[in-house]
């Protein structure tokens, strides 16, 4: 899948672990994003650059788009009406 925005390659996460993907969405939204891109890299065995194109993509409040805040359906993945960007909600 790619964003609709940026044109970024998001990696297919259907096979991780779902406690995993809580953990990284969770430090997202604390504000830790270095710290969700090394939890991918160094659990689940991603290269850095698969890591920090989901991480970049993580919404830190649900219902938010993370690029440009407005409105977005609280699902795992969903496209921002207003500026196309791609939001997973981990």
């Amino acid at each position: 899948m790619n964003c609709p925005r940026c044109g970024c390659a998001i990696p297919d996460f259907s096979g991780l672990d779902p406690a995993l993907r809580a953990r990284v969405g969770a430090q997202v939204r604390l504000g830790h994003c270095v710290a969700g891109t090394q939890t991918l890299v160094g659990a689940a065995g991603w290269s850095m650059r698969d890591a920090k194109a989901v991480v970049s993509h993580l919404v830190a409040s649900p219902g938010r788009c993370r690029k440009c805040r407005g409105p977005v359906a609280d699902t795992d993945v969903t496209e921002c009406p207003r500026c196309r960007s791609l939001n997973l909600l981990w």
